[in-house]
């Protein structure tokens, strides 16, 4: 999913990306990736607080790394590793005060299974949740604040081609293209 939506995003040069350190690699890998083929710069957003039992992502930590020029915030909104939630409401806030063009991604793939979400109140452009977390299909849902609504992106069949896995891996690619295709169209490759 993430790579997807890297892949869909608008850059500048110059533009930063700030990762929190607290996130899945799945969270990670994409944005790293797109700042190395683009010139742009990571800043790695690391927690200064209760770092040796329940590190947090917090606004204090976060402000020092917004500017103009931040153009992506990522983070979990749980630590798979940790357990350590993260307020997003607040982060939200501050990056979007901050820095108006910067768009704020979050993963929930450990978190949507256990809680009550609403996007909206939480000030998201980007949320993500995979149906596999809660015993579904491999699906991955993406909510989209421009849209105001979740996309839904699958990254495996739900065929036949379950049974029959060489089949699913020659279908792989094109629903990596496919997926790559849905995630543009749900942007828009507009303001984003």
């Amino acid at each position: 999913m993430f790579r997807n939506l890297s892949v869909a995003l608008k850059t500048e040069p110059g533009d930063e990306f700030v990762i929190s350190k607290l996130d899945h690699e799945a969270n990670i890998a994409s944005w790293v990736q797109l700042a190395e083929w683009k010139g742009l710069t990571v800043k790695w957003w690391v927690p200064s607080k209760d770092t040796s039992s329940n590190p947090k992502l917090v606004p204090e930590d976060l402000k020092k790394l917004l500017s103009p020029k931040t153009r992506l915030v990522t983070c979990t909104h749980t630590s798979n590793i940790l357990g350590s939630i993260t307020d997003i409401a607040p982060l939200a806030e501050v990056i979007h005060a901050t820095s108006p063009r910067a768009l704020f991604c979050v993963d929930a793939v450990a978190y949507a299974p256990h809680a009550s979400i609403d996007v909206k109140a939480l000030g998201v452009d980007f949320y993500s949740f995979s149906w596999y977390k809660v015993y579904g299909p491999h699906i991955s849902m993406l909510y989209v604040k421009k849209f105001g609504r979740i996309v839904c992106i699958m990254r495996s069949s739900l065929t036949s081609t379950l049974v029959d896995p060489y089949e699913m891996m020659a279908r792989r690619k094109t629903l990596t293209r496919t997926q790559v295709t849905l995630v543009e169209m749900a942007i828009g490759f507009g303001p984003y």
